[in-house]
C-alpha cells in the first residue's frame, strides 16, 4: 500500500468507525494526560498517605513579614515522590527588613505531601513579631495562580507551625504584642512625629514625654495627633492642664486615664481607646501656643503590635 495511501486511511479511521455511523466532531480534541502519574496510590486507587497530591508543574510559595529587620524562616517540606522515594526539602528565607514581605518559590517534584513545617531559626523575633506563610501554587506565576495555603502563623525559635497539623492562621488571629519604643528627641523647638512602619498594625495605648518651656510668655497646651496614611486627622488625645513659661512637666498619657496633676509636675490625659493604627500612619506630639525655645524629651510609646500580612 502507497505511503500516501495508509496516511489517509489512518486519518478516515481516526474519524469514523468501518461502517461510517459514528464520527468525531469536527475540532474537538482528544482528551490527553499530560504526565501520567506512576504513583501506585493514584494509579490503583489506593488510600494515599496524605490529602493533598502536588501535580506536576506546582510548586510551594513561601513568604515571611516581620517587625522586626534580619530574621530568617526554615521551611521543611516531605514528599513522597511518584517513583516511591521520600524526600524532605529545606528552605531558608531571609526576611531583612521590618515590614517588607519576602518570598521565595519552591519547587518540590510531584507526588503527596506529608508534611510541613516553618520555625525561626535566625534573628530575635518572639511571639507576634514573624508571620510565616506558605501556599500551593499552580504551574506558573505564584502571584497569579494562588491554590490553597499551606502554612500560615507566627514562628518563634521554639514555636513552629507545621502541615497538616495546625490550621492556617491569619496574621490579626492572635493577642498583639505589648512593645516599648523610645522616640528620639526632635530638639529645641520642634515636634515630635514617629511613622508606623508598613505592614504593620500599632494600637496606641499609652504615651510618656517631658516638656520644658523657655522663658517667652504663653500658655501652652500639650496635644496628641494622629493621622492616617491619607493625612485623615484624629485628636487622640489633650491635657487639660496647660503649661506656662519656664516650666518643666512630665506628661502621661494612655487610655483609661483622666486628666489631672500630680505633684505639680506630673500630668495625665486620657487618650482614645482601642485606636488602631495602619502602616503609614503618624502619631504626633503638639504644643499649642509652642514657642521656638520649647523642647519635647524622654519620649516614650506603649503600643499592641500585629504585623499586617
Amino acid at each position: 500500500m502507497p505511503y500516501d495511501k495508509l496516511l489517509d486511511d489512518l486519518n478516515v479511521g481516526l474519524r469514523a468507525f468501518v461502517d461510517g455511523a459514528f464520527t468525531f466532531p469536527v475540532g474537538e480534541e482528544l482528551p490527553l494526560q499530560r504526565h501520567p502519574p506512576k504513583n501506585r496510590y493514584v494509579a490503583e486507587g489506593v488510600q494515599p498517605p496524605g490529602s493533598l497530591y502536588l501535580p506536576f508543574g506546582h510548586s510551594v510559595s513561601v513568604a515571611g513579614l516581620s517587625s522586626l529587620n534580619t530574621q530568617t524562616i526554615r521551611f521543611l517540606f516531605t514528599v513522597l515522590l511518584v517513583d516511591g522515594d521520600i524526600k524532605t526539602e529545606i528552605f531558608d528565607l531571609l526576611v531583612p527588613t521590618a515590614g517588607t514581605i519576602a518570598t521565595r518559590l519552591c519547587k518540590l517534584g510531584e507526588g503527596f505531601l506529608l508534611s510541613a513545617y516553618a520555625l525561626r531559626i535566625g534573628g530575635t523575633s518572639q511571639l507576634g513579631q514573624l508571620y510565616a506563610h506558605a501556599l500551593l501554587a499552580g504551574d506558573g506565576d505564584a502571584l497569579i495562580s494562588r491554590q490553597r495555603v499551606l502554612l500560615a502563623g507566627y514562628v518563634t525559635g521554639n514555636r513552629s507551625i507545621s502541615f497538616p497539623e495546625n490550621e492556617p492562621r491569619s496574621c490579626v488571629d492572635i493577642e498583639p504584642r505589648p512593645r516599648y519604643i523610645t522616640g528620639a528627641d526632635p530638639g529645641v523647638g520642634a515636634l515630635f512625629t514617629t511613622t508606623v512602619p508598613t505592614l504593620i498594625l500599632w494600637e496606641l495605648v499609652g504615651i510618656c514625654f517631658i516638656v520644658v518651656t523657655n522663658a517667652v510668655v504663653g500658655t501652652r497646651r500639650v496635644r496628641v495627633e494622629v493621622s492616617g496614611p491619607a493625612g485623615e486627622f484624629i485628636q487622640a488625645g489633650i491635657s487639660a492642664t496647660s503649661q506656662v513659661a519656664s516650666l518643666t512637666r512630665q506628661y502621661t498619657g494612655g487610655a483609661g486615664l483622666v486628666n489631672a496633676t500630680t505633684g505639680g509636675t506630673h500630668i495625665s490625659f486620657p487618650l482614645v481607646a482601642e485606636l488602631l493604627l495602619t502602616g503609614g500612619s503618624s502619631i504626633t506630639i503638639d504644643i499649642e501656643n509652642g514657642g521656638a525655645g520649647d523642647n519635647i524629651s524622654q519620649i516614650a510609646l506603649f503600643v499592641k503590635e500585629r504585623v499586617d500580612f
